[in-house]
């Protein structure tokens, strides 16, 4: 026998419920209909229930399988810098154009919706036509018009608040492009509370649990972008910044960083979900100059805590080693052979162009060259000048002592990279280029044997 005790919006007993919404008279007079009751705020209500064996349930969609569902919240946090407004930027290239994700799995093809709030218009599109995004299907928000009755047509902003605005503008840029949109990208959210606190929890959760239930309603994958603390000492989780209603309300949230074994790569990483049952990484690289989104490997086993515990190791091994990362050290022997240690110059473009076939980054070569004091010295005039890199003067040598001298293992390092003919070398046989490298080291550390430097006798026990 059916209890009719329960009911929904599409089955209702007429019997056992009066219906009918209380008249303006009633509400005028204070009375309460049977049936009814008074709120918190004064408003007649009366509860609203749902049967749990009349509600039909509905298969998770993604649009990225096991990564970004359909018709919920995502979130995509990192330092600033990591670059994850490109990482959207590759997410809009296989939406717009319907093609696979870098794993395999199909992606359905759609309209992207953007918020932007840091990068200027022009600035998008050239990273969405680097990145072979369909420009006919991405649509940026760019604020709303308004009316007042004493004023004339207006701009005002769009905030998280605004949901029936942000509907409209959906269905407005699917009249547009002529397909759905399949989805909306908001980067990031803290430009986007209006007059909440991002670290209100309750302010928080009023605002996303309306835009969730537009993500359901529209069914649209919602993506939303946010900054991560600087602190190592918390999980991946908890770094993020705001409320923790923030995670809370997202059903999959994802992390980029910097890869620890090489600072030029970055790594899409799982923080907290709960769907989907994949949560191996995606790395990928912005090359430079233009920002192009490159997908090096996907399905690596990592997650965001394991990166960030290498991180930490990294860091440790690094202060041991002086606080240079390996790989800008193996740069730093390769710089001093073929500019300091030669004493002679080098165009820039033929350095990039070498330490390209290497492996270097130009990023990590101009990081090497500043901490060599090597300068750039432009030969010639107008478009026909060109860029040579040449050696330091002694007096400019010296001051790399400032630093090398503060702790033992900082002149460890420069020795080694001085001493070092290249990263491989293991063997220490005397050649003109070590005897070179060690009158460098001698005016670097005056009065310091480099066979000995001073403190470092029983360096190799340590």
């Amino acid at each position: 026998m059916e209890n009719t005790n329960f009911h929904d919006d599409n089955k209702m007993d007429d019997t056992n419920f009066d219906n009918t919404a209380p008249t303006n008279s009633i509400r005028d007079a204070g009375e309460i209909p049977t049936g009814w009751t008074r709120n918190s705020e004064g408003h007649f209500a009366r509860p609203k229930l749902v049967l749990l064996s009349d509600v039909v349930e509905k298969p998770l969609t993604w649009l990225w399988y096991n990564k970004i569902p359909y018709g919920c919240l995502s979130l995509i946090a990192g330092l600033a810098g990591v670059c994850k407004s490109f990482f959207t930027i590759y997410m809009a290239d296989c939406v717009t154009n319907g093609v696979p994700w870098a794993d395999g799995h199909p992606c359905e093809e759609g309209t992207v919706l953007f918020f932007y709030g840091e990068d200027t218009l022009d600035v998008n599109k050239k990273r969405c036509r680097v990145n072979g995004v369909n420009q006919e299907r991405v649509v940026f928000l760019n604020g709303a018009e308004a009316f007042g009755k004493d004023k004339e047509d207006y701009e005002i902003d769009v905030n998280l608040q605004d949901v029936e605005l942000i509907e409209q503008a959906m269905n407005d840029a699917a009249c547009r492009t002529g397909l759905p949109v399949k989805l909306v990208v908001i980067d990031p959210i803290s430009n986007y509370w209006g007059k909440v606190s991002e670290n209100s929890n309750a302010g928080v959760r009023s605002v996303l649990h309306p835009l969730q239930k537009l993500a359901e309603r529209t069914g649209a994958a919602f993506v939303l972008v946010q900054h991560l603390g600087k602190s190592t000492k918390a999980n991946a989780q908890q770094r993020v910044l705001g409320s923790t209603g923030i995670t809370a309300a997202c059903r999959a949230v994802w992390g980029v960083y910097r890869d620890p074994m090489d600072e030029d790569k970055r790594l899409f990483a799982f923080i907290k979900g709960n769907c989907g049952h994949d949560h191996t990484a995606v790395s990928y690289q912005v090359v430079a100059p233009d920002g192009r989104v490159d997908i090096l490997e996907t399905d690596i086993a990592k997650t965001a805590d394991d990166i960030e515990a290498e991180v930490i190791v990294t860091k440790k091994n690094a202060m041991r080693d002086g606080g240079i990362p390996e790989k800008l050290r193996n740069v730093m022997r390769w710089l001093v052979n073929l500019i300091v240690v030669a004493g002679g110059e080098k165009s820039a473009n033929d350095v990039y162009a070498d330490g390209s076939l290497l492996g270097y980054s130009r990023r990590t070569i101009d990081r090497a060259k500043s901490m060599l004091k090597i300068k750039s010295v432009k030969r010639g005039f107008g478009k026909e000048a060109i860029t040579f890199w040449v050696p330091p003067t002694l007096s400019e040598i010296v001051a790399v002592k400032v630093e090398a001298a503060k702790e033992i293992s900082a002149e460890k390092v420069m020795w080694d990279i001085f001493h070092s003919s290249s990263p491989e070398d293991t063997e220490k046989t005397e050649t003109p280029e070590d005897n070179e490298a060690k009158s460098m080291w001698d005016i670097i550390f005056e009065d310091q044997s480099p066979e000995t430097p001073e403190g470092m006798e029983d360096w190799g026990n340590s």
